[in-house]
């Protein structure tokens, strides 16, 4: 009986382990995830350094100017 006894409080002892081992595991790909999450977001919009080579419409050439500047476009 006293066998029994202790291969049953192994057997907890075990299994409380896995568990808490299970739950750290899962807090960690949550946070990893999370931040994860931030840094995409934060990285998704155009930084200040981009936005100055966007064309402001009023000095762009049109299509026609561009394709007499390459004649390989194709329309």
């Amino acid at each position: 009986m006293k066998i029994a006894e202790s291969v049953a409080r192994l057997g907890n002892k075990l299994l409380s382990l896995i568990a808490v081992l299970l739950i750290l595991l899962l807090f960690s790909y949550g946070a990893y995830s999370l931040w994860d999450i931030y840094r995409i977001n934060n990285n998704a919009f155009v930084s200040d350094s981009l936005l100055r080579y966007k064309p402001d419409g009023i000095h762009s050439p049109g299509f026609d100017e561009l394709r007499k500047q390459n004649p390989d476009v194709k329309a």
